[in-house]
């Protein structure tokens, strides 16, 4: 989400701090003081963000994130952003490699696929490794 003028993004429900928004997120925050706040531009004063308001409700650690979001209080209302594309326009391209790059993390790198699916093996054999390396496997708790 790009944060131009905070007219339209809720402090709670929209992902403008990063990827989660924050009603999703522990409680680590003053969520008595963020109550009366329903905007992020209520953040804002005259020079930019209110460091002080933004302390007081969320603490250090997420002052200093919030801190780092540039905004152009002149430069029309907040939108959302794809940031996986060089426009930020989601795509079915961008997003397949958006969730190609999340399962490459979720498996060891250092395995060599084309050895597998060369094995001398049933096929069946190979798709069970291959769901059991990927975290497929149809198992209950």
């Amino acid at each position: 989400m790009r944060i131009v003028n905070g007219k339209k993004s809720k402090i709670w429900d929209d992902p403008w701090i990063c990827e989660v928004p924050l009603v999703k997120w522990p409680t680590f925050i003053d969520c008595n003081q963020l109550e009366k706040l329903v905007y992020v531009q209520e953040l804002f004063n005259e020079s930019g963000w209110n460091g002080q308001l933004i302390e007081k409700c969320f603490g250090d650690d997420l002052k200093n994130k919030i801190e780092i979001i540039q905004v152009d209080m002149e430069g029309g209302d907040d939108h959302w952003i794809w940031k996986d594309s060089k426009l930020g326009e989601a795509s079915v391209r961008s997003a397949y490699w958006h969730l190609k790059s999340k399962e490459d993390l979720s498996v060891e790198s250092d395995v060599d696929w084309r050895k597998i699916w060369n094995l001398k093996i049933s096929q069946n054999v190979k798709i069970f490794i291959w769901k059991l390396m990927w975290g497929r496997l149809p198992v209950s708790d």
